[in-house]
């Protein structure tokens, strides 16, 4: 059970150390917190010595996935603009949006230094895949690896589907009340990421929020505009540098609808269906008082693992093997799943481990409104409890 007395010290930065804590000067706003003596095994010592086998870089199995997924975008994007069929169109372009999000995945590693072993190409590779799913890598850095994987589930700081209490729902207006009802369901995930994450935290970021890196987060934000203009002109273009073949089912809309917004919109929904289920469950606790969070804890027993077919979650590069990635961020995609394994051995009485199921998924999606932050529950639109009490539930 969580000891809601201990305060544990931040997350990790991405080094190559393979510590859970940062060093404290690297947190200044942060310095009077200092991680205590655990009353139980939940600890960094204990943690480091299970996943550290687990956090190293191969050299050919990221490059091969690398092109394997770079060769599956680029492929199904231009078969979608030249097939003759809408519906070849339409399904190749879904295709094309869900390559996005692993190529996006690809970057993620990279973000946090895994994927390869260097960190100047982790840099580079990042930058590239990143390009389609429009992300600026320091802005990514920014408000994943510094903000959320630092907070985890602490509401003050961690904004991704942080959920409102029901006083704060009451006092949201008409459109927000219906913008946040609506992040809730199955078909709002992707407004919800497009809005909120993208919009917001990549494209137009809150000028206080790049003080720190400001330079690089702009020539990062210039390298996604840019190439957002040259590959929409690219897409009006292809019309014509395609002519001579006479592919039928090319147009100047068709190539926009079908090579830029219906995949963007897939990449949006996918991953904002994922990351959802990370941190929200009816056993998940989050957390608005400083004292109450314990950053250990929240990695491990607020993170959950989702368990999707193996293929599946072959498929989507092991991004549901979510408790080992925040317990270590050092571990990259291809070893999650032996360090997942690794870790329930030890902790799968703390850890939260559901098989997904569509009934699972909607009951969560029911459940998970509003929360209570003092008594710790989950609450409906109605201010009525819909879990038990989730400090202590993973036990």
């Amino acid at each position: 059970m969580r000891n809601l007395q201990q305060n544990v010290d931040l997350p990790p930065l991405e080094t190559r150390s393979g510590g859970i804590f940062p060093p404290p000067h690297l947190v200044p706003e942060m310095e009077e917190i200092r991680p205590e003596k655990f009353d139980d095994d939940l600890n960094a010592a204990r943690l480091n010595r299970i996943l550290q086998p687990y956090s190293r870089s191969a050299t050919l199995l990221p490059l091969a996935v690398l092109v394997l997924d770079l060769s599956l975008y680029w492929v199904t994007l231009l078969s979608a603009l030249v097939a003759e069929s809408l519906w070849a169109k339409l399904i190749l372009s879904i295709f094309s949006g869900f390559e996005i999000g692993l190529l996006f995945i690809v970057g993620h590693d990279c973000c946090h230094g895994s994927f390869m072993k260097s960190r100047l190409v982790n840099k580079i590779v990042g930058r590239i895949v990143f390009l389609p799913a429009l992300h600026p890598f320091s802005l990514q850095s920014l408000w994943h690896n510094r903000t959320h994987h630092r907070y985890t589930n602490w509401r003050v700081k961690d904004f991704l589907f942080a959920p409102l209490s029901r006083v704060e729902y009451e006092r949201l207006g008409t459109v927000k009340k219906i913008l946040y009802r609506l992040y809730r369901t199955s078909v709002g995930h992707g407004f919800y990421y497009m809005n909120e994450i993208w919009v917001k935290k990549m494209m137009f970021p809150p000028r206080s929020a790049t003080a720190s890196n400001r330079a690089a987060c702009f020539w990062d934000r210039a390298l996604v505009w840019s190439w957002l203009v040259l590959f929409l002109a690219g897409l009006c273009a292809f019309p014509a540098l395609v002519s001579r073949w006479e592919f039928p089912g090319v147009a100047v809309w068709s190539c926009l609808v079908f090579g830029f917004v219906i995949p963007f919109q897939v990449w949006n929904w996918s991953m904002g269906f994922l990351i959802y289920q990370h941190h929200t469950h009816p056993r998940v606790a989050w957390f608005d008082d400083f004292a109450e969070w314990d950053y250990i804890h929240a990695q491990i027993e607020e993170t959950v693992h989702i368990r999707f077919p193996r293929i599946l979650n072959f498929l989507i590069h092991n991004i549901m093997e979510h408790t080992a990635h925040h317990a270590q961020t050092q571990i990259p995609m291809y070893y999650l799943k032996g360090a997942q394994d690794a870790l329930e051995k030890d902790y799968a009485s703390r850890m939260i481990n559901v098989r997904w199921t569509f009934r699972e998924y909607f009951l969560t999606l029911r459940d998970c409104k509003l929360y209570d932050y003092k008594n710790h529950h989950w609450l409906d639109f109605n201010g009525i409890r819909t879990s038990p009490c989730t400090v202590g539930s993973v036990n």
